[in-house]
């Protein structure tokens, strides 16, 4: 546990300033889960000029996670072994071969998700790089897509723990939040044709595809050596690497985390993956945002496509486009049997990109404040106190037989004998003019 006692607290537009009863002071961020769930605790007493106890520990992200999962994702931390050139200490014990250490670095810890599964419990480490996407869960309240993400990592975790640890890098500094089901949400930049509706991809110009498509390729096509910056498989893109990439068409794309093959090493800007779904198409407003590397939701309607991507309300596949085993050579374009019609938009509100998230303001705080102080604590009722139970006959008449005894020995006073079996005086008088 680890308590503290707050006695007072300050809103700036930097963040909350905690000041503790034994004169320490903690400083919070203005747009942390963190910082939301403690004032939605402490404003009230506050307000109202009473110390706040808390438990800081209540208060992380990853409590919160567990909590909104029902346990089905837990965390842990453990020491790892910093190596220069960056290996992790568990990949240096599993060469065959010795390898020769300059220096090692001091030991770091990283974040652990535990996930159960039909197959029992699954680790996937280094889960610290998703703190971005952990904590718009936890500001949201809605884990949904978190753990559906946790589960289907963890179905391929034991068979491509590099491509896993690869995916989270990409993840690290990735703009979208993580989808309902579990998906990706990233970019894909193509070139419009003559014909309406129809792209292509930038570099062969003959994958044609469209909004509704499901573009693949076999898995063992793409290469999966990190150590590549440019080769065969689909290339997708977070928002960094937008900038100086052609082509007139920005779309939204979903990918499963199982569909992923390898993240370039020094380049984690995009990644080579064996398949991705079309299912937004961005206006060209735009455009200039994501290609200045901002958030795209400062526009309204890119935060409401965004939202409507992530609670899957998005076109469905109409169509398969699959490049054969020779690749671009041989690419065939199948229509979906089943189609949805496409659902109407806009039904689920904005979503901010996730370094686009909503700050708490000092007037916004102030105003929680004032509410708070206005609500009057509810009293505490004490609880109805018992009579308590007459004792029985018998044993009232064991007691006045007993007092009746003393006062015929004669030793004890009538105040001793009322003290010795209960019985008042009194009623010990009555029961001697009645005999």
């Amino acid at each position: 546990m680890n308590k503290i006692r707050i006695a007072s607290a300050i809103a700036s537009k930097h963040g909350v300033t905690l000041y503790l009863e034994d004169g320490k002071v903690l400083n919070l961020p203005s747009d942390s889960w963190k910082t939301k769930a403690i004032l939605d605790e402490v404003l009230g007493p506050l307000a109202r000029h009473k110390v706040v106890t808390i438990d800081l520990d209540k208060f992380s992200v990853e409590s919160a996670i567990e909590k909104k999962t029902n346990g089905v994702i837990r965390f842990f931390k453990r020491a790892i072994g910093a190596l220069i050139g960056g290996s992790r200490e568990s990949e240096l014990s599993s060469t065959t071969s010795p390898v020769a250490v300059e220096a090692a670095a001091p030991a770091q810890e990283e974040l652990v998700a535990v996930v159960k599964t039909k197959n029992g419990d699954k680790e996937i480490p280094g889960v610290q790089k998703l703190a971005r996407q952990m904590e718009h869960a936890a500001y949201n309240g809605n884990a949904k897509g978190l753990q559906k993400f946790m589960e289907r990592i963890a179905k391929v975790v034991d068979q491509r723990g590099h491509t896993v640890q690869e995916l989270l890098t990409f993840m690290e500094r990735g703009d979208l939040p993580i989808a309902d089901d579990g998906s990706i949400v990233a970019y894909k930049i193509l070139t419009s044709t003559k014909e309406a509706g129809v792209f292509v991809d930038g570099h062969t110009k003959r994958v044609r595809q469209k909004l509704g498509s499901r573009v693949s390729m076999n898995p063992k096509l793409v290469d999966p050596s990190r150590r590549t910056q440019c080769s065969a498989g689909l290339h997708v893109a977070r928002r960094g690497y937008l900038r100086g990439f052609p082509g007139d068409v920005i779309t939204l794309i979903k990918i499963g985390p199982e569909d992923v093959i390898a993240v370039p090493n020094g380049e984690p800007d995009k990644m080579r993956v064996a398949a991705y779904h079309i299912v937004a198409n961005l206006p060209a407003e735009v455009h200039s945002i994501l290609r200045n590397n901002q958030p795209m939701t400062v526009n309204a309607t890119a935060a409401k496509i965004l939202a409507d991507v992530v609670a899957g309300n998005h076109v469905g596949i109409l169509e398969y486009v699959r490049i054969g085993e020779d690749r671009a050579e041989k690419i065939t374009n199948r229509e979906a049997k089943h189609q949805a019609p496409a659902p109407a938009p806009f039904k689920n509100g904005e979503t901010k990109a996730l370094d686009d998230a909503k700050t708490l303001t000092p007037k916004e705080i102030r105003s929680q404040a004032q509410a708070a102080k206005a609500e009057k604590p509810a009293k505490k009722v004490a609880p109805k106190k018992t009579p308590p139970a007459a004792p029985a006959n018998d044993n009232r008449d064991a007691k006045i037989a007993r007092a009746l005894q003393l006062v015929a020995e004669g030793n004890l006073s009538m105040r001793a004998i009322e003290r010795e079996t209960g019985v008042p005086a009194r009623t010990i008088g009555r029961v001697l003019k009645n005999k």
